[in-house]
């Protein structure tokens, strides 16, 4: 039996059960898109590492500049 105080309560429970349906997909959604940029920020830095990697086997002294004369 459904009197007007459970109606009402049941309405309340319905929309905060759509409120938070509506939060979860928001959340879901931002934590995608943070997952894409870390994603893209990891291959960054891969590649950074690897340019930085390959400059540093690269041979820097004086032994390895050219003369005054040039």
């Amino acid at each position: 039996m459904h009197t007007p105080d459970t109606e009402a309560r049941l309405v309340a429970i319905e929309s905060l059960l759509m409120q938070v349906q509506y939060d979860v997909e928001q959340l879901t959604s931002a934590l995608r898109a943070q997952q894409a940029e870390l994603q893209e920020l990891q291959r960054g830095m891969t590649r950074m590492q690897a340019a930085i990697d390959t400059t540093s086997q690269e041979p820097v002294g004086p032994a390895h500049d050219p003369p005054p004369h040039y």
